[in-house]
């Protein structure tokens, strides 16, 4: 999912990394699924793709939950809700 938001904007992997901060390999491995995101770096990603961030952790869940498929408001009402509590 990673790999296409970054091809759809015409970013090679390489000016990608470079732009993010870390080595080809490390984005490589996060856009294969080798590695698992952390929060920091969805961040990371989502400001460079120009992405919220809710929106991309939200395409990650229906990525790795194919049932929520069709929860895009479910999704996002509950992670705007998360975030709010953690504002709080």
């Amino acid at each position: 999912m990673i790999r296409e938001l970054r091809q759809t904007r015409k970013i090679s992997l390489a000016a990608f990394a470079r732009r993010i901060g870390w080595n080809k390999g490390r984005q490589s491995r996060y856009e294969s699924d080798e590695t698992g995101l952390t929060m920091a770096a969805l961040a990371r990603i989502s400001g460079i793709l120009n992405v919220p961030s809710v929106a991309l952790l939200a395409r990650c869940l229906k990525e790795a939950c194919p049932e929520l498929a069709d929860a895009d408001d479910e999704i996002v009402k509950f992670l705007d809700g998360a975030a709010m509590r953690a504002m709080l």
